[in-house]
């Protein structure tokens, strides 16, 4: 794409040097060689300037009043400098000055333009935008270079539009990228999220020596808040308790939805009091919110920390166990297996 793109620009560049070098009469230059520096700037100059205008273009194309006064604004300077430099003095001519470089701008804020019913005539009017420069200009000493000027508006529309669909695209699949690792229901990371996080926990672990450690989350009496007051409610419940975690969690720990109605908290980073302090916070936390219809929503908590001869699937038997410890104690409360 950068390789392209720079094709482009030096042909561009090699076109306006030759275009500017033509005109070089209308500047009073009287020697190529030693104004040849002003050339090049000039061309530079000429180029970032119509690119300049069309990025505007492709920014504020929904502003429509905005762009047609500052369209009519520069095209008034431009009749102005030219009937100043090139020494037109036919009041047709500065018509047709005006009224062309007006409707080259129109023309190319429809390309621009983001509704799809003129999106689809798109090609239609830029045969139209063609003729019309051809005839309109057919009397004017400089139409070869106006004529141009379209090709030259038409090139940069596909490049800023190129360069506008690739955006999109990375947009896009960063926005898919988060929506396959966060579960829908609740909007924490889901299982596919937490296993890599675990994974990427290990691996510093191994390294760096960072304990960590993971509080399993499972909701008592779950299946007859179902069974009871049917899925939705118990939908609202599993949010809940998902939006409570994430709130009293710290920045650096990782809410997931581990399957049905287990959480899971990874705690990077973390001595095992801090975890256990952690867990039995979240646990009183949780007593004291309103879940509507039903008078109270309590959990059992399941910790473990990661241990040198550990692997993933070791510490998440053992924060297992600490879970079932849990509720074979009377749910409600929080266990721990060193």
């Amino acid at each position: 794409m950068k390789t392209f793109l720079f094709i482009i620009f030096i042909s561009l560049f090699g076109i306006f040097l030759l275009f500017e070098i033509n005109q070089i009469d209308f500047l009073s230059i009287n020697s190529h060689k030693d104004n040849i520096y002003k050339i090049i700037i000039g061309s530079i100059y000429i180029f970032i300037t119509y690119l300049f205008l069309l990025i505007l273009l492709s920014k504020f194309v929904n502003k429509k009043l905005f762009l047609l006064t500052v369209l009519f604004f520069i095209q008034a300077i431009n009749t102005f400098v030219t009937i100043l430099l090139v020494e037109i003095n036919s009041n047709s001519d500065i018509l047709s000055e005006f009224i062309s470089f007006s409707v080259l701008m129109l023309i190319i804020y429809i390309l621009f333009e983001r509704n799809k019913d003129i999106k689809s005539n798109k090609i239609v009017y830029l045969m139209i935008f063609i003729l019309y420069f051809i005839f309109v200009t057919y009397y004017i000493k400089y139409q070869i270079e106006i004529i141009f000027l379209i090709y030259v508006y038409i090139l940069s529309y596909y490049l800023v539009n190129k360069l506008n669909y690739m955006k999109e695209i990375k947009t896009t699949n960063i926005k898919l990228e988060i929506m396959s690792s966060i579960d829908y229901l609740t909007q924490v990371n889901n299982r596919k999220s937490i296993d890599y996080f675990l994974q990427e926990n290990e691996k510093i672990f191994k390294q760096c020596s960072n304990e960590f450690s993971i509080i399993l989350i499972d909701i008592d009496n779950f299946k007859e808040i179902n069974d009871t007051y049917g899925h939705l409610i118990g939908d609202k419940v599993l949010i809940k308790i998902a939006e409570v975690l994430k709130k009293y969690v710290r920045d650096t720990d990782i809410v997931g939805r581990f399957g049905g109605e287990e959480f899971i908290i990874i705690c990077s980073n973390t001595k095992q009091e801090g975890v256990k302090k952690l867990a039995e916070n979240l646990r009183k936390i949780l007593l004291k919110q309103d879940f509507e219809i039903l008078r109270q929503v309590t959990a059992s908590f399941g910790i473990a920390s990661y241990k040198d001869t550990d692997n993933i699937d070791e510490l998440i038997k053992r924060a297992d166990r600490a879970l079932y410890l849990a509720k074979s104690k009377g749910k409600n409360r929080v266990e721990q297996i060193l």
